[in-house]
């Protein structure tokens, strides 16, 4: 009887998981901006957006030091009671001179601290230095939590330059909607599923709609009705973009004429039709010298194009790397086109620190993709091996080429140009005052 009711349950909780697998698809597939976050990821920001942030901070563990340093100070503050009840000078009954409390000797003439003043500081517990504490109001302030402010901060992921206070005003403004929405969905749900619930669904869809609307590029329409030299150089611009209107594009120089390999291999060029249909794919794999040489040939890749990578556009695998992570980079990949990203170069680096099992479903999910979406929409993909004979490279030799790193120098000059024009000056506050205000 237990084994049946096991089977029955276990039976309902496949269906829940397929159920629920079929909703996130069709949610990453309507709603771009998800595929930059994972389902743990997607979590956090709706228990923020709902106000439940307590169960991403630390707020046990910090209650708890909070208590251990209350008892702490409670025991110092007796100390410092006692202390504060002990003279502060001895007179030194030789020269009569004024000697601090601490003080074993007298500074003037070494006559030897009387023995009253040695058992007084011994019965106050010893003298110890006193540290400059803050105010409680000074450490509260300085703990405040602000979930707009930590919900801004994750949209990091998707772009290098993020509005935080547009997105403190929408998150205010939607936070308000949503829970409103929630609650009504409650109510009104009779559904008896653990996760596919219409509550559940409605927060996946409304923060998925919530960041379309904040992440969106908007087109710009300069150029239009400027003439015929404004409609001529829109015209080239579209040409020579392709849709890349232009989300977040952080310009370097190019490289220079005497730069080594220079030229940029990553060229998806229309085959004639005897030709395998694969080979005009924009995917492309290579393999580096070693593991150690991957970094370079990826930061090669952009600065051959003029430009940084975007934090969402590269994933350096590591035996830690999850499928699903690879998955979300499939779909921003696939889509970049409709979403002002035609000029990405979606990048998988390290792909040698895969396991084979992993390696082999990484390539049967980037298959049933490219059969479900096709590529008119995506971007160019690039997955670059650090060891050779791998199954990813193996299994597409087809779509190999041979990608050398630009030289040390270029690739010195255009970090170092790189990190001085997006990255600003690091700028180092120090002093010797405890409490002076270096935070501020």
């Amino acid at each position: 009887e237990n084994a049946a009711a096991l089977k029955k349950e276990f039976s309902h909780l496949q269906q829940e998981l397929s159920s629920w697998n079929a909703i996130i698809k069709r949610a990453r597939t309507n709603f771009y901006y998800l595929n930059f976050f994972t389902m743990r990821e997607i979590l956090k920001l709706v228990d923020l957006l709902l106000g439940e942030s307590k169960k991403w901070r630390p707020s046990q563990e910090a209650k708890g030091n909070e208590e251990e340093n209350e008892e702490q100070n409670k025991e110092e503050e007796k100390k410092e009671s006692k202390e504060d009840a002990l003279p502060k000078i001895w007179k030194c009954p030789s020269c009569t001179f004024d000697n601090k409390i601490d003080t074993e000797k007298c500074l003037m003439c070494m006559t030897p601290r009387p023995e009253a003043f040695a058992k007084m500081i011994i019965d106050a517990g010893g003298i110890k230095k006193r540290r400059r504490s803050r105010s409680p109001s000074y450490r509260e302030n300085a703990t405040q939590y602000d979930s707009g402010k930590d919900f801004g901060s994750m949209l990091t992921l998707v772009k290098s330059s993020v509005d935080i206070r547009e997105v403190q005003k929408v998150f205010s403004e939607f936070s308000k909607k949503l829970k409103e929405g929630v609650k009504q969905m409650e109510e009104e749900d009779n559904d008896t599923g653990l996760i596919s619930s219409k509550a559940n669904v409605f927060k996946l869809e409304s923060l998925g709609s919530m960041l379309d609307g904040l992440l969106s590029t908007k087109v710009s329409k300069e150029g239009k009705g400027a003439g015929a030299e404004g409609k001529a150089k829109e015209a080239a611009e579209k040409e020579k973009d392709e849709g890349r209107n232009q989300a977040n594009f952080r310009a370097i120089p190019l490289p220079g004429a005497q730069a080594k390999n220079r030229a940029d291999m990553l060229v998806s060029v229309e085959e004639e039709e005897s030709i395998m249909a694969e080979k005009r794919l924009p995917v492309f794999v290579t393999c580096a010298e070693s593991a150690e040489a991957v970094i370079e040939v990826v930061l090669s890749v952009y600065v051959r194009r003029g430009r940084i990578p975007e934090p969402s556009e590269i994933l350096f695998c590591s035996s830690q790397t999850t499928l699903e992570e690879i998955e979300l980079i499939f779909y921003r990949f696939i889509s970049a086109k409709k979403h002002q990203r035609g000029h990405y170069v979606f990048t998988v680096a390290d792909i040698h620190a895969l396991p084979y099992t992993y390696q082999v479903s990484v390539l049967e999910k980037l298959r049933e993709m490219l059969a479900d979406f096709g590529t008119d929409d995506a971007a160019q993909l690039l997955l670059v091996s650090g060891k050779p004979r791998q199954v990813l490279l193996n299994s597409l030799s087809a779509q190999l080429v041979e990608l050398g790193p630009l030289d040390q120098k270029t690739l010195k000059h255009s970090l170092a140009n790189a990190c001085k024009k997006w990255c600003g000056e690091t700028t180092c506050v120090s002093s010797n005052i405890n409490g002076g205000g270096k935070s501020h």
